[in-house]
């Protein structure tokens, strides 16, 4: 056989498993490009501006609060901690305002992603897997019906554990080729062995990262349910070390600091980072020995080299490392589980077992996978409506707390008219008195 010969023979397998890399990665790449990408682009969106009120509040806190000299230690009020003393009381109602601003403007935010975002992402997770389905339908439809594979009369040897029938005909072909000297040549049903695995594989692929991005949607709303309890009782930090006299702006810098590696580590308990792009996960470990001959190997890898930078839009925006790399993990064994039945001489055979074999089509995990979305909104709602609860309950606790300073400081200036001023007199009077005594004994007292 001449080497133009051998070489026109691997070309069949070569273009056909390039033809399947190529769109297994433009239908990994693109999914997370166009459908993964934004639905984290929201997530990331909900983050940023909770991190952006936080730090709009510490700053807001450092350029208002200043460092105060000690409290009376003697005043009542300093001791039950309702008045700050040395001119704190308009710290206090500027923390107060600090905290109804940031309340409010998270609980608006957690509102309006509730009211508009969430629909958005029920919306893109429909159309992610109708797309998805739509994708696959149209690479089986367009790959080749048949291809034409070539063996080798050692690859035809019988080996322990083959049945009879593959026994017999490992060894028809082998005597054929030696009769005839021509080479050993099977037809093999591409389009119907990719409808095999294809559809099936891509299905629980899917069913398994919407199951992904739900749970991190949970500790995404969980991590900042975390940071508002932290900021409650961070607000009260501040405020307790100006009643003691002893705040500082390292004290707030470390709060903010706390606040803030919250919000990062909910994020990055989510997401876990950015990924490598669709493409990096599909050609890894590219001289996989699955492949029929060193033919599909070089094609595999000239595909790779060839459409590396189509879609490297995707390293933009950070996508979660778990849910990203799913879909193209699962088409990238696709490819070794083709190229390996690819390999099989007997593979005819074992397809028309499998046949027999097939009762579940997949449609009960489609209706599944259908399901999602909805339970998904309804999911999230729940959690959300969770946290706006909690921020709806510490606004209710903070107006109690403006009130009660109101009523404090009102008190505090009737305690001052009605006892301060009425002792401050008294003690002046009897100042007088104590004066005149001293020089007059029989002084008469006024």
């Amino acid at each position: 056989m001449t080497p133009n010969n051998k070489s026109s023979q691997k070309e069949e397998v070569a273009n056909a498993v390039s033809y399947l890399t190529e769109g297994f990665r433009k239908l990994a790449s693109q999914y997370n490009s166009d459908f993964l990408r934004e639905l984290c682009r929201q997530d990331q969106y909900l983050s940023k501006k909770v991190a952006d009120y936080t730090t709009r509040c510490y700053e807001e806190l450092e350029r208002n609060l200043q460092d105060k000299e000690m409290p009376d230690p003697s005043s009542y009020f300093t001791k039950t901690g309702y008045v700050m003393q040395a001119g704190k009381t308009k710290n206090r109602k500027l923390i107060s305002k600090v905290k109804s601003d940031f309340l409010y403007n998270s609980r608006k935010l957690f509102l309006d992603f509730q009211e508009t975002s969430l629909l958005l992402q029920r919306d893109i997770l429909k159309d992610g897997y109708e797309w998805v389905f739509s994708e696959t339908r149209k690479i089986i439809e367009e790959s080749p019906e048949y291809i034409k594979v070539f063996y080798s009369q050692d690859e035809l040897v019988s080996m322990p554990g083959d049945k009879v029938s593959v026994k017999i005909f490992k060894f028809r072909k082998r005597t054929w080729a030696s009769l005839t000297g021509k080479p050993i040549a099977v037809k093999i049903p591409l389009r119907e062995l990719i409808a095999y695995h294809l559809p099936g594989k891509l299905r629980l692929a899917l069913y398994v990262l919407l199951k992904t991005y739900g749970k991190s949607g949970f500790k995404q709303i969980s991590g900042l349910q975390a940071m508002f309890y932290y900021m409650k009782k961070s607000f009260v930090t501040i405020e307790e070390s100006l009643i003691r006299g002893d705040f500082s702006h390292e004290l707030l810098q470390k709060e903010k600091r706390n606040a803030l590696n919250l919000i990062a580590i909910g994020q990055k308990e989510s997401s876990n980072g950015r990924t490598n792009s669709a493409d990096d996960e599909l050609t890894s470990n590219s001289e996989d020995k699955s492949l029929p001959d060193e033919a599909a190997e070089s094609a595999l890898a000239n595909e790779v080299s060839d459409h590396k930078e189509q879609y490297n839009d995707l390293d933009k925006i950070k996508l979660p490392i778990e849910e990203s790399a799913i879909i193209g993990r699962s088409l990238k064994n696709t490819i070794g589980l083709i190229s390996e039945d690819i390999g099989r001489a007997d593979i005819i055979g074992l397809m028309r077992r499998r046949k027999q074999m097939q009762i579940n089509s997949g449609e009960k995990l489609h209706k599944k996978i259908a399901e999602i979305p909805d339970n998904w909104y309804r999911n999230q709602t729940l959690f959300l409506s969770a946290a706006l609860m909690d921020l709806l309950l510490q606004s209710a606790q903070n107006q109690l707390g403006i009130i009660v300073q109101k009523v404090m400081s009102k008190l505090r200036d009737t305690f001052n008219q009605n006892v301060l001023e009425n002792l401050e007199r008294d003690h002046n009077k009897l100042k007088e008195f104590a004066e005149k005594i001293s020089v007059d004994p029989f002084a008469e007292f006024i």
